[in-house]
């Protein structure tokens, strides 16, 4: 390994990762400090203040991780490295250093300032080991898995997200089988003896990290020397056709042949090609999604113990991370300025863009209703519903107040505004992890908004509904820009 080599490479990581480092310590210190200031409960302040101060890092970790190889493919810069005089194992080795270190600094930094907020209490001693086998080796998992799904995809956003499923289920998964009272559905010490199993299961991940990172620049010139070698191929086939089939065409066949280019443009043909240029860039997003957000939504759901202001978080969670996808592919490499050269009209790439996501979300949410009535349910809420709705003094109400609202109703709002402003921002921030980072700060200050409207039954008519008008009107006026 190349030492000078590993530490330019190092250095070029630390200036992608430092805004991202701070932004989270200046964002955890201040939920900290709020937390400190509003909660009248003091010991489930100094939870929520060490949970924060102990998962954060964890959290920062898999967003690093997630794109540190995915954001070479997203940002165009992948091809550089394949030629510069650099190593695969440089590249590894670098990453995963710059990875550690940063999240090691991220508990130093945030565990005396936590002790600092708190005046050096600490929460109950069960629960602070817990905690600490909990996030201490979650932060283990963030980076192995992490680095695998950023390492084998080529959208951080993407990566991030698998590796927060597959982190999280492993984790929990291992920690359910160590529980000591099966009628508890979260306990704490569970995650401190199952510590042993997750660190040899991120130890394995870990291997296969290595094994792929040593192939990652190697194998991926060799896929590209042979699609560069069947081209040569066919081209090569193209050339030996002789040129007495193909004779100069004369003045008249060439203008006959220029009349559909100066024939005006077929908008519905032009938003079918469109679309279906979108669902072949995007296939493999929707898919995922659509498959995770149900099942994925009704764990939280069932762990919420019938809050709903709470089982509301993890359906916005998802929302607003398809919403952030919407014009992912179009600001890769900035790919949208395909369409300003070819004169596309601006309002169709948007109108393509929205189409596929918005029935992607519809049929999540949909099938993550019907589960939650049907199963979760005993059938009182479904009957609520149809009330609801076929009752006029009760639809007055439902449209008039928010207190009115079902569990599900509110789940459907949730969605739209979280959706609203993930494709907000993915107007306006080109990196993929970073929109969805800020699509989630945002999303959860309109969502709070949303369950504070809900609580004092105030009307959704004109305090929640024109937030995801007024949002996707913003990116229908920023499509020509």
């Amino acid at each position: 390994m190349n030492a000078t080599m590993f530490l330019r490479l190092m250095w070029k990581e630390y200036r992608a990762v430092r805004l991202f480092w701070l932004s989270v310590i200046v964002l955890v210190g201040l939920i900290q400090w709020l937390a400190v200031l509003f909660s009248q409960q003091h010991a489930e302040t100094l939870k929520i203040v060490f949970n924060f101060a102990l998962g954060a890092p964890a959290f920062f970790a898999i967003g690093c991780a997630g794109a540190a190889f995915a954001a070479e493919r997203e940002e165009g810069t992948f091809d550089f490295l394949r030629a510069s005089p650099v190593a695969s194992v440089d590249v590894l080795a670098s990453k995963l250093t710059l990875v550690a270190l940063a999240t090691a600094a991220m508990y130093f930094a945030l565990l005396p300032l936590a002790q600092f907020i708190t005046g050096a209490r600490l929460p109950d001693v069960v629960e602070w080991r817990g905690m600490l086998g909990l996030w201490l080796v979650a932060a283990v998992e963030a980076i192995v898995w992490g680095t695998l799904f950023s390492l084998l995809g080529a959208r951080p956003l993407l990566a991030v997200v698998l590796a927060l499923v597959a982190a999280s289920t492993c984790a929990h998964t291992l920690a359910w089988t160590q529980r000591e009272m099966p009628n508890l559905t979260f306990e704490w010490p569970a995650y401190l003896r199952a510590a042993p199993w997750r660190g040899l299961l991120a130890l394995v991940v870990l291997s296969a990290d290595v094994y792929v990172g040593l192939r990652w620049l190697d194998g991926e010139s060799r896929r590209k020397k042979k699609r560069a070698s069947s081209r040569r191929r066919m081209t090569a086939t193209d050339s030996t056709l002789p040129t007495a089939l193909t004779p100069a065409l004369s003045q008249g066949e060439r203008e006959k042949d220029l009349r559909p280019l100066l024939a005006k443009r077929d908008c519905s043909a032009m938003l079918g090609h469109l679309l279906w240029q979108h669902w072949r860039q995007s296939w493999r997003l929707m898919l995922t999604m659509g498959i995770l957000c149900p099942p994925l939504s009704l764990l939280g759901i069932s762990m919420t113990d019938s809050n709903h202001h709470r089982a509301v978080w993890p359906i916005a969670v998802f929302a607003t991370l398809m919403g952030a996808m919407v014009f992912l592919p179009d600001q890769e490499q900035r790919r949208y300025r395909f369409f300003a050269e070819h004169n596309v009209p601006p309002r169709l790439v948007w109108l393509a863009r929205q189409v596929p996501w918005l029935v992607t979300l519809l049929i999540s949410i949909s099938v993550l209703c019907l589960v939650w009535l049907f199963v979760l349910g005993d059938g009182s809420e479904l009957l609520r519903v149809i009330e609801t709705v076929t009752n006029r003094q009760r639809l007055e109400n439902y449209g008039y107040y928010g207190g009115d609202l079902p569990p599900e109703g509110l789940a459907i709002a949730v969605a739209i505004v979280a959706y609203a402003a993930g494709q907000w921002v993915s107007t306006l921030v080109r990196s993929g992890i970073m929109a969805g980072f800020l699509a989630l700060l945002f999303s959860g200050v309109l969502c709070g908004w949303i369950t504070l409207m809900h609580a004092m039954q105030v009307s959704f008519l004109w305090s929640v509904w024109p937030i995801p008008l007024v949002l996707l009107w913003g990116t229908w006026l920023r499509a020509p820009d």
